[in-house]
């Protein structure tokens, strides 16, 4: 669009979905607002992350929130603005318009694509929405979770499929080689910690009923029930028991105990991703044997865990609180750009009031 104004899309074209979930209507409307003219790439992360999300798309509640903060900032004797028709596209001056304006939606455009997932090869969350299987069909790796367009695995040689593979399914001999190992870890059950004799270390699937109750009376005593931002379920139970919700996939989350004299005494939820990182979401102590150190005996098996499984990296969520304490035993703040690489990828999970912290292995 040129000049000051220019009619765009009918009313109702503005309902049609881009390839990233959005519709063209909310991007019309980010432009409209000011939004993306201002754009930066933590206001979009930030979005994701409100709890009062609720359903709405990614850039409507971007769009939404930075409305409401210019509001706050400006104070009400400047809160008047323009109004503009649902279907008119503003692209002049006063709007950042020309080269500058294109240059931003093409930097939205791009951080849509990774932050609404897709293939972990184009980065481009379309897909087939019927049963015809080609290049288009999304396949998802049975141990890292990455979901692969069946034509870019053909075009970076990594297979080439005819069909929907027959049972589990893995993107590389790595990610099958960690599937076997986790298996073997899960049958060996509770296992003496080196050292430390009145110390066992198991390591299960959430669906067993025995770890599920012993690791969820341990998490429940230190974390709050967390709504799912569209179901509203309390995410704890669901991803300690492996299950799903809406659209997000639980069931590679392992429930990870310690025991003191066969009493469970700290408690973990870990979710592998392959061979490149696993990431925690829930880890606690139980009250009465807190200041212990029986955390880090916690940490210490599971690193040692991780490492023989074939892991590279762990990463979990914390509170400017608790900060220190995972900085003590070798975590560090991941930055920006490698926290939106893993969750375009993994998807992992962030919760409000919390940063990601990450260590090699």
């Amino acid at each position: 669009a040129g000049g000051d104004s220019a009619p765009g899309a009918s009313v109702a074209d503005l309902d049609l979905f881009l390839c990233n979930g959005q519709t063209l209507r909310h991007f019309v409307e980010a432009i409209n607002s000011g939004f993306v003219q201002q754009f930066k790439r933590e206001d979009l992360h930030r979005s994701m992350m409100s709890p009062s999300r609720k359903g709405k798309g990614t850039l409507a509640m971007a769009t939404a929130s930075w409305k409401q903060k210019q509001k706050q900032d400006r104070g009400p004797e400047h809160t008047h603005q323009r109004h503009l028709p649902a279907a008119t596209m503003v692209a002049g001056p006063g709007h950042g318009g020309g080269k500058k304006l294109l240059k931003k939606c093409a930097q939205l455009l791009t951080e849509l694509d990774r932050i609404t997932g897709g293939c972990c090869l184009c980065h481009i969350p379309d897909f087939n929405r019927d049963l015809k299987f080609d290049a288009n069909t999304v396949i998802l790796c049975d141990q890292c979770e990455r979901e692969f367009h069946v034509g870019c695995l053909k075009k970076h040689g990594m297979c080439s499929l005819k069909a929907v593979p027959r049972g589990a399914w893995f993107c590389s001999s790595d990610c099958r080689s960690v599937q076997q190992r986790l298996e073997k870890t899960r049958k060996a059950g509770r296992v003496k910690v080196k050292g430390k004799r009145h110390l066992e270390f198991c390591v299960g699937r959430g669906r067993d009923s025995r770890l599920l109750k012993d690791c969820l009376g341990i998490l429940r005593e230190s974390f709050d029930p967390l709504p799912h931002a569209v179901t509203g379920e309390d995410l704890l139970p669901i991803i300690a028991s492996a299950s799903s919700v809406a659209d997000h996939d639980y069931t590679n989350v392992h429930t990870v105990l310690l025991y003191c004299q066969r009493e469970a005494v700290c408690a973990a939820c870990v979710r592998i991703c392959g061979p490149f990182l696993a990431e925690i979401p829930f880890v606690a102590t139980k009250g009465a044997h807190r200041g212990k150190g029986l955390c880090r005996q916690l940490f210490a098996c599971l690193e040692n865990w991780l490492r023989e499984v074939g892991v590279a990296q762990m990463v979990l969520p914390s509170t400017w609180e608790t900060l220190p304490c995972w900085k003590g035993i070798g975590f560090k703040k991941m930055s920006n750009e490698l926290y939106r690489n893993i969750k375009a990828d993994f998807r992992i999970q962030l919760f409000p009031g919390t940063t990601f912290l990450i260590k090699d292995l």
